[in-house]
């Protein structure tokens, strides 16, 4: 009796040890596939924060680039940067919660109608009748602008081209005015494009560029990039100094080492050219 409830036992205990055994398996298996998703989760973060990285410095160095394009504007024609650039940039910011113009394509505007001679003063007003006038007759912003900025030099000719007729009696001043009442005047249309799905996905767009230009911005101020792409240039400024201090003997020694090499690369191939040949 005593053998045959050991060898119950051994069968019993044996079972229980395979059951055991089965069991850490699956969970040794559960854990790698765990495993596995949370390395591919976190390589997948990790990923993600770097092309929002890449991304947001790309956004804030256009909008920056279009900043200091209409500070450079407004120094070259007189006007006082502390007077409008954040008023500008202020204004752009509002004309992309209304139409579907970002605040950067805005700058760009103001500062290619500054360049074209529309005085500081007038600059806002002018780019509210351009994106009037590029809403009612489906031009692009710029386009718009030029029409004005030619306007406002006396250069109304390619204005019937779009079925805009001033009064000719009119002096060269008040066309140009006439114009930006009718331009203004169709801001609503803007508007009303950017009430569009294709309009509301357009902001949604600007909205995205938006936040990568902080993302952007708190990389480049917070890492202190300028400083260090300062200190990368001066560095590969000094190695180019000190390679064309060396040149002819930089290139000498190219020349020893492509020699070299080849010399090798024929020792090498004298040596294995039997084998080749039993191959074949």
């Amino acid at each position: 009796m005593a053998v045959s409830n050991l060898g119950t036992l051994a069968v019993y205990l044996t079972a229980q040890t395979g059951q055991f055994n089965n069991a850490l398996r699956k969970a040794r298996m559960s854990i790698a596939a765990f495993s596995g998703i949370v390395k591919t989760g976190i390589a997948a973060s990790v990923a993600t924060m770097g092309v929002l990285a890449v991304k947001g410095v790309q956004a804030y160095a256009e909008q920056e680039d279009a900043v200091n394009n209409l500070n450079a504007a407004l120094s070259a024609n007189g006007d006082s940067i502390d007077r409008y650039s954040q008023k500008f940039q202020d204004f752009a910011s509002k004309m992309q919660s209304q139409t579907i113009f970002g605040d950067e394509a805005t700058l760009e505007t103001m500062t290619y109608g500054r360049n074209l001679g529309i005085v500081a003063s007038k600059l806002e007003e002018a780019t509210t009748a351009a994106a009037g006038l590029a809403a009612k007759y489906n031009i692009d912003l710029n386009s718009a602008m030029q029409l004005i900025g030619r306007a406002s030099q006396g250069q109304t000719g390619t204005l019937a081209r779009y079925g805009i007729i001033l009064d000719d009696t009119l002096s060269k001043e008040e066309k140009f005015n006439q114009l930006l009442k009718i331009g203004v005047s169709n801001f609503s249309l803007a508007e009303a494009k950017a009430n569009t799905f294709s309009g509301k996905m357009k902001q949604l767009s600007n909205a995205w560029g938006d936040m990568l230009e902080e993302v952007g911005k708190s990389i480049v101020e917070g890492a202190n990039f300028k400083m260090m792409i300062d200190s990368a240039i001066k560095k590969i400024q000094k190695l180019t100094q000190r390679l064309k201090s060396i040149g002819g003997e930089a290139s000498y020694m190219m020349q020893e080492i492509t020699i070299y090499v080849k010399s090798s690369i024929d020792a090498i191939s004298t040596v294995f050219k039997p084998f080749g040949t039993m191959a074949g």
